[in-house]
């Protein structure tokens, strides 16, 4: 028998995903990075399933104002996670017409920060925080994650639109390819 039968080398979707965390959102802390992993590699999650059948079923506004209801901190701090949880995934991986990127930023900010202040444990809100703080550029970076040439497709206003939330240099740099400057934003310093 001929041939090479070196071992063949393959990864797993949590090696997949953590590989590519590492290198997308390195301007994230480790916690946040772990946390995002996480949610990612855990696809069959019982929270993220259910965060995309109740998304399926109801507005992430619905999702919201159960969210500001509920009474019980346990369970208010767990409606806002799966609310940003399922914002992100949405946004992040399954990349849906159906909602606005400023409404899935607003709402997935919503969701972190109302988990970060139900939080009990003082030193776990940070990452919440971080989470909402960063929510366009995580999105942007799961997007390049999925499909790398995303952005030829993309509307121009809708480029503004990411840059402005995320400062992502890919963005940018199609913003240039297409003669266009963004004159001012929160990332041109």
């Amino acid at each position: 028998m001929e041939g090479d039968f070196s071992p063949i080398s393959y990864e797993t979707i949590s090696d997949f995903f953590y590989r590519k965390l590492e290198e997308n959102l390195k301007y994230l802390s480790k916690s946040a990075r772990h946390y995002i992993y996480e949610v990612l590699s855990n696809i069959d999650n019982e929270n993220i399933i259910r965060g995309i059948h109740m998304y399926r079923e109801k507005p992430f506004a619905v999702m919201l104002e159960e969210a500001e209801r509920e009474e019980r901190r346990v369970n208010k701090q767990h409606l806002y996670k799966s609310l940003g949880d399922t914002c992100m995934f949405v946004g992040g991986i399954c990349r849906t017409d159906r909602v606005d990127d400023g409404l899935l930023c607003f709402f997935g900010r919503t969701g972190y920060i109302g988990a970060g202040m139900n939080e009990e444990v003082k030193e776990y809100s940070y990452k919440y925080y971080e989470l909402a703080e960063s929510f366009g550029y995580i999105l942007n970076s799961l997007r390049k994650i999925k499909s790398p040439n995303r952005l030829k497709f993309v509307t121009d206003a809708a480029l503004l639109r990411m840059y402005d939330e995320s400062g992502d240099k890919d963005v940018l740099e199609e913003l240039r390819r297409r003669g266009i400057i963004p004159i001012k934003s929160k990332w041109s310093y």
